[in-house]
């Protein structure tokens, strides 16, 4: 089953087998892998003649050179959407701010999660599961943090639930609002916040001390 039509995706994999492994299944999935590089310098030089849409980043690269790839990608090719990643989500923060649009965790993610990911990012959508965010709120709690206090206590709750990683549809049944209520509530949340997506506000949530309904 063909999941990638046209969409140009670049590789950056410091394991040769594992990039070989992941560009056959890309290719056999219907996307056109227009690079395969093992080191940082080779990725970022083939970007301007690749025009990669996506671009695959392993960011266990030595000296976090796959973290400093993945932000000078973004940089130089900001239309570029990055799939980043890595052992565990001890990276996610510092990929999400080098620009990462997702992140999957190399040791526990699967092809066919690769590939819905990919999907996703191929329709200019962000992806980073709900448990990965979870995993980074298990550090220390912040104390409130002045950015809070613009909040209703309503929009702290929904708040909660997108640090979770639920959608609107599940954040309105867990609260017994409708959908078009939650929307109204996360869009006050990225304005009042200044983010422009749920992956942002969720990373966000952390810091402020704001913590998912779950923990």
């Amino acid at each position: 089953m063909e999941h990638g039509g046209s969409v140009r995706v670049s590789l950056l994999d410091g394991q040769l087998l594992r990039g070989d492994a992941l560009a056959r299944v890309l290719t056999e999935s219907g996307y056109v892998v227009v690079g395969r590089h093992s080191g940082a310098d080779s990725f970022l030089s083939g970007l301007a003649q690749e025009q990669p849409q996506i671009a695959c980043v392993d960011v266990t690269l030595d000296d976090d050179d796959g973290v400093a790839a993945l932000a000078e990608a973004r940089q130089f090719h900001p239309n570029l959407q990055v799939l980043a990643y890595g052992d565990g989500a001890g990276a996610l923060d510092r990929c999400i701010a080098a620009g990462a649009a997702a992140y999957l965790d190399a040791r526990t993610s699967i092809c066919s999660d690769v590939l819905h990911t990919l999907e996703l990012l191929a329709r200019g959508e962000r992806a980073v599961s709900a448990h990965m965010l979870s995993t980074v709120f298990q550090a220390t709690r912040a104390p409130e943090h002045e950015q809070l206090r613009p909040l209703s206590a309503r929009e702290r709750q929904v708040l909660a639930w997108v640090a979770a990683g639920a959608d609107n549809g599940d954040i309105a049944v867990s609260l017994q609002i409708t959908e078009r209520t939650v929307k109204a509530h996360v869009s006050s949340l990225y304005r009042k916040l200044r983010q422009e997506n749920r992956t942002q506000l969720a990373l966000l949530a952390r810091h402020l001390g704001i913590r998912p309904p779950s923990q």
